[in-house]
């Protein structure tokens, strides 16, 4: 009798043999893609596999099941960004590649995989991989005098975002953008970026605290650091936000031709 995707579902779930193959650490530098290596046996039929990150709501990065990748629950963040290195999962080859990395990649991956042996009938789920990405350095964007470039930074999707402030630690005031109660705040922005920047998706939704600065010039050649605060974190007395940036983008315009 053939199963349902919600019976095989449930009957993951309630007939759980857990095995770890070891913790993985990799480290990837923006812009990298990277392979997130995850096996099971050769000689069984693969019912589902799922790549999550558990810190992230939804926390699916990849899902199959049916013998075809589901996007239905995937985080916005993976979208267009995840494929199985093999599309077949010839020999148990379960491993994914992740296009693209950013400093908001780095965590910690799990692969889970249902699979069905040769010689029975029985469902088994394997946690089989787990993987710490660790997306280290500055990432380098590239323009022209008068083209639009978006800075990409990100948030946890299910968070409620009170500050978000974009600076560039060398100008003076170093505000690019600052946003507060819900509000853009003008007040002590750097006149050079008035009326150039603006977020990217203006409600923020998915954590996406991207900026878009419109029409460059050789001046906004810069580095720019992306910094927010959180429902439920400590928000600092002074008026920027005591922390690490949680991304750092080094901006580069030049004319055409110049930067071989």
């Amino acid at each position: 009798m053939a199963l349902t995707s919600a019976t095989l579902l449930a009957l993951w779930i309630l007939h759980v043999v857990s095995s770890s193959h070891g913790l993985q650490n990799l480290t990837a530098h923006p812009g990298d893609n990277v392979t997130l290596e995850c096996r099971a046996p050769s000689n069984v039929s693969i019912i589902m596999l799922r790549w999550s990150r558990p810190d992230l709501e939804p926390e699916y990065v990849f899902f199959y099941r049916d013998e075809l990748p589901d996007p239905t629950h995937q985080n916005p963040s993976f979208a267009g960004r995840v494929e199985l290195l093999d599309r077949e999962m010839k020999n148990g080859d379960l491993s994914l590649t992740l296009k693209n990395v950013n400093r908001n990649d780095t965590g910690t991956y799990k692969c889970r995989v249902a699979t069905r042996g040769t010689s029975s009938s029985n469902i088994v789920s394997e946690h089989s991989s787990t993987i710490n990405l660790m997306v280290e350095g500055q990432e380098v964007v590239t323009a022209h005098p008068g083209q639009d470039v978006t800075l990409e930074c990100r948030a946890p999707s299910n968070v409620s975002i009170i500050v978000l402030e974009w600076s560039r630690p060398d100008l003076e005031p170093e505000y690019v953008f600052f946003y507060r109660d819900k509000l853009s705040d003008p007040t002590h922005q750097n006149p050079s970026f008035a009326g150039r920047v603006e977020l990217f998706d203006r409600e923020m939704k998915n954590g996406n605290l991207s900026l878009s600065l419109k029409n460059v010039t050789r001046n906004d050649t810069g580095i720019y650091e992306c910094r927010f605060v959180t429902v439920g974190t400590r928000r600092s007395k002074r008026a920027n936000i005591d922390s690490e940036p949680s991304s750092i983008i080094t901006l580069m315009v030049e004319e055409p031709g110049e930067f071989s």
